[in-house]
């Protein structure tokens, strides 16, 4: 079963508020979920800097709406499989890591 078939029964039978909730969730709730995830675990290994949780966020974002336009696609809008979603979460990841170091500055001596 695909992605857009697990995405439809989910959803079988549901009014269309619920589906729009749902898909609000997988456009923003996901990435951003993502970004201050990928900020929290960054936040605690690195005591000596600071970074911007709104830049860390911005590119999380951007990362998981280019992976799901490009993967959309490429399977011609079929929906993906596992390895897709997958695909998506590291591009979050990734994309969200690198906004984090993108911002980082040293903190002040005190």
């Amino acid at each position: 079963m695909t992605a857009g078939e697990a995405f439809g029964e989910a959803f079988k039978g549901a009014g269309l508020e619920d589906f729009l909730w749902g898909a609000l969730m997988l456009l923003v709730g996901a990435p951003v979920a993502i970004g201050f995830i990928v900020y929290g675990v960054l936040r605690l290994s690195d005591e000596d800097y600071t970074a911007s949780p709104t830049f860390t966020v911005f590119c999380g974002c951007l990362g998981w709406w280019g992976a799901l336009f490009l993967i959309g696609a490429a399977s011609g809008g079929q929906g993906g499989d596992g390895i897709s979603w997958f695909l998506m979460l590291c591009a979050g990841v990734g994309a969200a890591a690198g906004g984090y170091h993108l911002s980082r500055e040293e903190k002040p001596a005190p």
